[in-house]
Formats: C-alpha cells, sequence, structure tokens
C-alpha cells in the first residue's frame, strides 16, 4: 500500500520532476520521505539506472502471505491461506482443515467465504469453502483434493466450480 502511494505522489509531481530549474536536493530529500531508496540526476545513465534498480529490488521487503487469524479455545492463530485445504461449517461452528489437522472456531461459512472472495477459494456446496491450489481435480460431482479427500459438488454449484477451477488452472 505505502509503494502504491508513493508512486501516486510522484506521479503528480511528475511534471515538477521534469523541468529543467527543478531544485533537486530539495526533492531527493522528499523523496526519501516516501520511501524512495535512491535518486538519479538527469541525464540518466543506464549503468547508474541498472546499479540502482538491482538493489532497490534486492532491499524490498519481502511479499507477505496472505493470512486468516483464528481464535479457537482461547488462543489465536495465524493460518497462511496456502496451508488450508478446506473450510467446513458445523452448526454454528466452521472446522479449518490442514494438513497438519483440525482448527475449529466460531462463525459461519458466507462469512468466511466473503472474507475470502479474491483469494483463490470455491464454494462447492453449502458446506465447503474449498482452497483451489489443493484441488488435484474433478470427477462427476465430487472435488479431488490433493490429500486424497473427495468434497461433494452440490448441482447448482458445479458450473461454476467447474468454471472457477478451470480459469485458476489457465492462469495458474
Amino acid at each position: 500500500m505505502q509503494v502504491q502511494e508513493s508512486w501516486k505522489v510522484l506521479a503528480a509531481r511528475a511534471s515538477v520532476w521534469d523541468s529543467p530549474r527543478t531544485p533537486v536536493a530539495q526533492y531527493a530529500l522528499e523523496g526519501y520521505t516516501v520511501g524512495a531508496f535512491d535518486y538519479i540526476l538527469k541525464p540518466v545513465k543506464y549503468y547508474d539506472f541498472a546499479l540502482k534498480l538491482h538493489w532497490a529490488l534486492e532491499h524490498l521487503p519481502e511479499k507477505q502471505e496472505a493470512t486468516i487469524l483464528l481464535v479457537s479455545g482461547g488462543s489465536k492463530i495465524r493460518l497462511r491461506l496456502r496451508d488450508l485445504l478446506y473450510a467446513e461449517t458445523d452448526g454454528h461452528y466452521l472446522i479449518f482443515h490442514t494438513a497438519e489437522g483440525q482448527i475449529r472456531q466460531c462463525g459461519t461459512i458466507s462469512t468466511l467465504e466473503a472474507d475470502l472472495t479474491d483469494k483463490q477459494f470455491v464454494r462447492c456446496n453449502s458446506c465447503y469453502l474449498v482452497n483451489l491450489q489443493h484441488i488435484a481435480g474433478i470427477k462427476g460431482y465430487s472435488l479431488l483434493l490433493d490429500n486424497g479427500e473427495e468434497l461433494k459438488i452440490s448441482q447448482p454449484r458445479k458450473k461454476q466450480v467447474q468454471q472457477t477451477y478451470n480459469e485458476y488452472l489457465a492462469a495458474h
């Protein structure tokens, strides 16, 4: 988020940056307040640009993995979404299935589905929300998971599940 905001500030100043009378020291210092790694004076030399770009890319923070915070039995657990195989509803509770076991938390599957809208999950029936990364295939009205489990796909959701899975495969 901060990088995007920095670029907005710099883009808004684009006409000022192109001006031959720009007081370089003033804007160089201001650039550091928005997270700039360095600055380059005109005319730009390829070697200087490449060196500074390489340094900046090496020092960018790692992309943080998407996680979800669960509260189970008074404990807080941060679960990486890539480790979540699927979530299952059980009355007023959700059961989060991972390769290491299950985590139970109070909640609804529809709320969880809304929270994970853009996170590569698909709802295959009223009980399950499945991580697309862990689907090995679709056979009839069953989702085959990479851990060997089979989850049922409801008839009304079959077309949407198949389409979402196909789009995921095409993108990955």
